[in-house]
């Protein structure tokens, strides 16, 4: 069901207070925003970044929990996913054909919506893969006075294929023209709840049924399977921001959050990150799995409290 430019479905209640809206952004991209205000003055401005495939429904919840804290959030849905715009059809393929068209995008929210629009200070809180994004924007700009990533990608999950060799198929397939095509061994169906048992994402059972709720019910938003061309580009942009060091720090601090039993990013890659680039530190969430915003209360918890902790002294009193 449709209300107000969001998707609503059982057990996944809009935040009150939200507004929908639409920017035009460069290379013809037109992408869906979402505003959430708390129910009374805002401490400050979320801007929260979605990691692949996902959609602003899919963080109502986590929405909530920032409204709670008196804090405005901003999110928008990356190009190619959700309402950024919604899928012909089912099953579409996340596409890009370089990391620096996210960045672009979303210097052109910060710009366009949350500058003139949105109260001080500015936090960033990014998942997976919008926390990547987040990771070159913080690199480069001074507009946030802090961030929370939580499970940044900054390289895939090590497996028994040698990374050399993903690298060669996908950088293969991009320059013999074969970029929009989907990335080998990557699964482009939607998920049911045939597959909670041993899935990556979460441990918590009700909230694997919301998300594969939302999936079967609004497959538009969908995008699920990334192209060799998008596998391409991030594996390039890992290695970016591989390269930062001491002579690069981040433009504000920034608290990476690592899931434990992580089997999607490389925990050893954000480790190595926060070692060699000032202004990054980490806290290890021991036990959880890869989508912390949709894990077991026991790993939220933790997980706001770390956020709560490392924000308080950046918040203005309300």
């Amino acid at each position: 069901m449709m209300a107000d430019g969001f998707v609503q479905v059982a057990g996944n209640p809009l935040p009150e207070r939200a507004e929908c809206g639409h920017l035009e952004v460069a290379g013809g991209g037109r992408l869906r925003y979402g505003v959430f205000a708390p129910a009374g003055p805002a401490a400050g401005t979320v801007l929260l970044l979605q990691g692949r495939g996902e959609c602003l429904e899919r963080q109502f919840e986590t929405i909530r929990n920032l409204n709670e804290r008196n804090l405005q959030v901003l999110s928008f849905d990356w190009r190619g996913q959700g309402g950024s715009p919604p899928a012909q059809k089912p099953g579409r393929l996340g596409h890009v054909w370089s990391f620096s068209r996210y960045e672009a995008d979303l210097v052109s929210v910060v710009q366009q919506v949350m500058l003139p629009d949105c109260p001080p200070p500015y936090l960033m809180m990014g998942n997976s893969m919008g926390a990547h994004v987040g990771l070159r924007v913080i690199a480069r700009y001074t507009w946030f006075d802090g961030a929370v990533m939580a499970a940044p990608f900054l390289d895939v999950a090590p497996t028994r294929l040698p990374h050399w060799f993903k690298l060669a198929v996908v950088g293969g397939m991009t320059l013999a023209g074969m970029g929009r095509l989907k990335t080998p061994l990557m699964r482009r169906g939607l998920r049911g709840m045939e597959d909670f048992d041993g899935n990556p994402l979460t441990s918590d059972r009700t909230r694997f049924a919301r998300n594969m709720r939302l999936w079967q019910e609004a497959p538009e938003l969908s995008a699920h399977a990334a192209t060799a061309a998008w596998a391409f580009a991030a594996l390039r942009s890992c290695r970016q921001l591989s390269r930062m060091d001491d002579r690069s720090p981040l433009k504000c601090p920034a608290l990476l959050v690592v899931a434990g039993f992580d089997k999607v990013v490389s925990n050893e890659a954000i480790q190595q990150f926060a070692r060699f680039v000032p202004g990054a530190a980490t806290v290890t969430l021991n036990g959880a799995r890869h989508d912390i915003f949709s894990e077991a209360d026991l790993f939220r918890d933790q997980f706001f409290a770390a956020f709560d902790a490392f924000v308080a002294d950046r918040l203005r009193q309300v």
